[in-house]
This record gives structure tokens, sequence and C-alpha cells, in this order.
């Protein structure tokens, strides 16, 4: 039995791996930040699902999540610095770094804001979780699951900061999977392609409402290609990946004594990463605007 923390529990595809640990045995915290969320799981799991408060970009949050997990690990009351603390008889913990938002537009017409909002919590978020729970993954020789995208991989356009934040955690996996092998510490990223979950609907919500916000003078500029993109975004979640395949592979990664690194998942997804990794740069550049309607001028 391993006890597993999943951030960004409350819906979409950590709602779906959390019900499918549960349903396998294990203890699973699904963190949230409305905990009324989880009220129905609960009662399905009473004695095995912990509902935490947890808002990934609130320190007060996290290291809360923390006391209530190393408690329930088993941890004895010590005063000394984490790193001296030991679990008697603890299952493996493992670190599920979920949560995400997706925020679309113009890298001209972003606010440096909403840039540092969605950096807050699909990278920083991930990376603090981290650094409080390695005590707790390096006791249990546990693993951390990094939920990546496809857009950690190859670039789109009028998603750069999401596509950012994604390559930026691409890049902390690697390095923290090397860190801590000798320490028997797992490191495991998910990589998938669109998944039918509520990310994206926010975002196309989130493009049009900062769409009424641009001057004229944006829309000008931009409006067609934005169009577009919207138009792409809403035939992609038409072909998206069931949540439930996604957090089936997730599942496999928790709980496989030899998880992959790397889990590339959706149709098509190997063909799009060769792609963006061997197609010249300016061929994919103009298939990529080719695809949102607009021609270079």
């Amino acid at each position: 039995m391993k006890q597993i923390l999943i951030t960004g529990a409350s819906t979409g595809i950590g709602y779906s791996l959390a019900n499918t640990l549960l349903e396998q045995g294990h203890i699973v915290y699904g963190g949230v930040r409305n905990v009324k969320s989880l009220e129905r799981l609960k009662e399905n799991f009473p004695d095995r699902l912990i509902v935490l408060k947890l808002d990934v970009t609130s320190e007060d949050d996290i290291r809360a999540a923390f006391a209530a997990v190393e408690k329930g690990l088993g941890a004895s009351a010590h005063e000394s610095s984490p790193e001296d603390k030991h679990l008697r008889d603890a299952s493996e913990f493992v670190l599920v770094n979920n949560a995400g938002i997706a925020v679309a537009g113009p890298i001209e017409g972003l606010e440096l804001k909403e840039w540092r909002e969605l950096f807050e919590v699909n990278f920083f978020g991930a990376v603090r979780l981290t650094q409080i729970f390695l005590p707790l993954l390096r006791t249990t020789h546990g693993r951390v699951i990094n939920v990546g995208s496809i857009s950690g991989l190859i670039s789109s356009p009028f998603l750069a900061s999401y596509c950012s934040s994604k390559f930026a955690l691409r890049s902390f996996s690697d390095s923290l999977r090397r860190e801590l092998m000798p320490h028997n510490v797992r490191v495991v990223l998910i990589e998938p392609g669109p998944v039918r979950t509520e990310i994206w609907s926010k975002s196309i919500q989130h493009s049009e409402e900062s769409s009424k916000r641009m001057s004229p003078e944006m829309k000008q500029v931009y409006g067609k290609q934005i169009e577009g993109l919207r138009s792409s975004v809403k035939e992609s979640v038409r072909d998206a990946i069931p949540v439930e395949v996604v957090s089936q592979a997730m599942a496999h990664a928790v709980l496989s004594s030899s998880p992959k690194l790397y889990y590339l998942l959706g149709r098509r997804i190997r063909l799009h990463a060769a792609i963006g990794k061997f197609l010249p740069a300016r061929l994919l550049d103009k298939m990529m605007m080719s695809g949102l309607g607009v021609e270079r001028n």
C-alpha cells in the first residue's frame, strides 16, 4: 500500500487518478483549493481519502500538507530539522504534481501578472512542493510524478506562457531525476497531448475575456490569429484523450516497480514530438501558422 499526495485533485486528471488509486486500496491525500469538491469521493472512501486544502501557491498550505502527510506516514516527533526525522515502517510516499492552468493570448497582450500567476501554479508550485517533501521521499524511497504536456516539447503560438511553464517543468524533472538517483527516488514525467478536461475550456474563456479588453490596434494585429487559435483548440478538444487513459498511465507510473521515465500519451503524440524535434524550424513555423488560417505577409 502506498500513500500518494495529488495536487489539483478536484477535477480532471487529478480526480480520476485519485479515484483509480483509492479503488486499488491505496491512501490518497487529495490536494484541492475547495475541500467541498471531493465530498462525493470522500463518501466512497472515508478511511483512505484525506482531503487537504492545498493551494500550490501558498507556502502555509504546502507546509500544512507536509505535516498531515508526515503524520500519516507515522513520523516520530522530533524537534530537529526534517533531515533528522525518521519514519517507522512507512509505506512508500508518492508526490504527484498535477495542478495546472492554461492561459492563451498573444505575448504582447498578456500582462506580466498573468505570466507570473501561471508560473506560480504550473512550475513554482511543483518546485516548492518537491523541496518540502524531499525528506519524506528520500526516507521512503518514494517517487515524484510531474504532469507536463506535449506543450513542453513543441511551442505553440498564443500559448507561450503555458508552453514555457511546461518546458521549464521538463527541465526541472530531468535535473531532479539525476540528483535523486543516488537516493533511490524515482522521478517520472507525464506528457499527454490534449486531454478532455476543463483546463482548455477555461483557457478559451480566458482568451475571449482578454480579447474584449484588447485595444482596437491589438485586435487588428492579432484578431484573425486568435480566432484561428480558438478554432484549433476546440478541434483538439473534440479529439482529445479521455481523462481515464491518462489517469491509468499515471497509475502505472505511481505503482509500477519499473515505471518509464517519460509517458507520451495520446493519438499521434510520438509523431508530433518527432516533428517538433526533427522538422526544420522554418517549415514547422509555417505549418503551425497555416493551421491557424494565417499566411505570412
